[in-house]
Order: structure tokens, then C-alpha cells, then sequence
């Protein structure tokens, strides 16, 4: 079943074309990273699945109904979102647990008595991230590695069809990072009918749980395909910059080669 197509996608602002002619669609458990340097589009391009802004050209279909002919609001409930503007509006003096809750009423703040259903898969999705030992604390005390897995159980309590994750390691240390990274393979493993799409700079952060990969460059589709397109020609192509491609922990590790 398709969660997503995309129909020759365009988005322009103040006459310049910021996305060009996308492309692609995404099945049912699948998982994409979505790749390329600063500036190509990624970040939009997830704002434009979510529906948070309209394409100028185009069609969208979110689970097979088209975007402008159906209810965001609804739709919005079988998708989970996380991305920087997510944290930067979290209440930092509310409780991990009841941020965790909050996700079900697509509120900052958790403004309804919840049930002991709610409480439970709460707990159930802590545990998933590694994270409930922290559900009595207030969440602004946690670290940025800590705030990103809570918002991971925050986005999954609608159970949704699909996970919007908009670099989510940006602002992460080495640690944390592979502790988010960990808990997101987890969630997969036990939510294999879940799909994701995963907007990342670093080649590394593609887990190998991700089937399919799409590089933008310039707001265009530069290449989509599978793992394979994570080759030192593509990467060094899509980001202007000789690169060296190495595999470890089956995940290709790129570095800049400035020789």
C-alpha cells in the first residue's frame, strides 16, 4: 500500500525555485533517508509531506488521499513529526511522561486528563527508546540526546503510519547520537510496518534499516535508489567535495578528502 506519492513536486518563493520536479513514492514499511548538503531542499521537502506548507505545482497523496482534498488535521494523526522546532517549543518544566502523552492531543502541554491506556503506552514507548527511567523528570533537564529519544515516543503514541525525522542528530555528541540511532532501530524492529523518512547531512546516520535512499542537490532529485548510491562518486557529486567512503558496523562512514 502506498503512505506517499509525490507527482512532480515544485515549490517557489519570491519567484525562485526552491524544489524542483520530485518525484517518488513510498510503500508501507519502507524506510527512506533523504540526503544532500545545506541548502538542496530536504528540509522543506519534509515540511511539504507533513503538510505544514503547499507545493506551487504538483500533487501529494498521503495514504492515497490527495493533498487539498482531504483533511490535514486527520491526516496529521497517522503521521509522527520530529524536528527542531518540536524541542524548541516543549514546556521545559513539564514531566517526561506527560510530554510523552501530550503527542496524543498534537498539543505542548497536556491539557486533558489522560487514561490508563494512555499512561501505559507511554511507558511502552520509554522503554523502546531506552528512556524510562527519566519519566518523572522534568524535561527540560535532560540532555539534547535524552530530549531527542523522549520526542521519538512522543511521535509514535498516535501509533502512526508514518515517522517525519528531520535531522534529528544535528545537535547530538557522538554518544548520543548512536544511543537516538540505537532506539530508533528499535522501534523498527518492532514496528516493522511503520514507515519512516529520514533527512540527514552525515551518510553514517542511515541505519540499516533504511531500503531506500533519495540525494537532493539544489532542489532536485540528484539520484534515488538504494544503499548503493552511498559511493564516493555520488557523495563527493552531491556535495561538491571529494569524499572517502568506508563501511563499519554496516553503515558507510563518509570523511572530507582534502588530499
Amino acid at each position: 500500500m502506498n503512505i506517499l506519492k509525490l507527482e512532480n513536486i515544485s515549490l517557489k518563493r519570491n519567484e525562485k525555485t526552491l524544489l524542483n520536479n520530485i518525484s517518488f513514492e513510498l510503500s508501507s514499511g519502507e524506510k527512506m533517508a533523504i540526503l544532500g548538503k545545506n541548502g538542496s531542499g530536504k528540509s522543506l521537502l519534509l515540511q511539504l509531506i507533513a503538510g505544514y506548507i503547499s507545493p506551487s505545482s504538483g500533487e501529494i497523496y498521503r495514504f492515497g488521499e490527495k493533498h487539498g482534498s482531504s483533511d490535514l488535521r486527520e491526516i496529521r494523526k497517522k503521521m509522527g513529526f520530529l524536528g527542531t522546532s518540536i524541542k524548541k517549543y516543549m514546556n521545559e518544566n513539564e514531566i517526561v511522561i506527560e510530554a510523552v502523552i501530550s503527542g496524543k492531543y498534537a498539543t505542548i502541554g497536556k491539557y486533558d486528563n489522560y487514561s490508563k491506556l494512555d499512561y501505559e503506552k507511554a511507558v511502552y514507548f520509554l522503554e523502546l527508546v531506552n528512556c524510562f527511567h527519566l519519566k518523572d523528570r522534568f524535561f527540560g533537564n535532560l540532555s539534547d540526546g535524552e530530549k531527542e529519544r523522549i520526542l521519538i515516543a512522543r511521535a509514535l503514541i498516535n501509533d502512526p503510519s508514518l515517522l517525519l525525522l528531520d535531522e534529528p542528530c544535528s545537535n547530538l555528541d557522538i554518544a548520543s547520537r548512536e544511543s537516538f540511532l540505537e532506539a530508533l532501530e528499535n522501534i523498527f524492529k518492532f514496528h516493522k510496518t511503520i514507515s519512516a523518512i529520514f533527512v540527514t547531512h552525515h551518510t553514517e546516520e542511515i541505519t540499516s534499516s533504511f531500503n531506500k535512499i533519495l540525494i537532493l542537490k539544489n532542489g532536485r532529485i540528484f539520484k534515488a535508489g538504494n544503499k548503493n548510491l552511498l559511493n564516493e562518486k555520488d557523495i563527493s557529486e552531491a556535495f561538491d567535495i571529494k569524499v572517502k567512503i568506508f563501511e563499519q558496523l554496516d553503515r558507510k562512514w563518509s570523511i572530507a578528502n582534502l588530499t
